[in-house]
């Protein structure tokens, strides 16, 4: 059974709190189709790009 693997997007300064408050046709048709769920990483997990990097 090959790996199974995520693609995790981030967008710098936007939290997935307030969303739901906001009209956001794009994010929302991802979540209607089930694209979207809380991640949560271990601290070993490896990141990147600027500002995501473990501190």
């Amino acid at each position: 059974m090959p790996a199974r693997r995520v693609l995790v997007v981030g967008i710098g300064g936007v939290r997935l709190d307030p969303l739901g408050r906001l009209s956001t046709p794009h994010p929302d048709a991802l979540t209607a189709g089930g694209f979207l769920a809380p991640v949560e990483a271990d601290d070993g997990t490896p990141r990147g790009g600027d500002g995501h990097a473990p501190a």
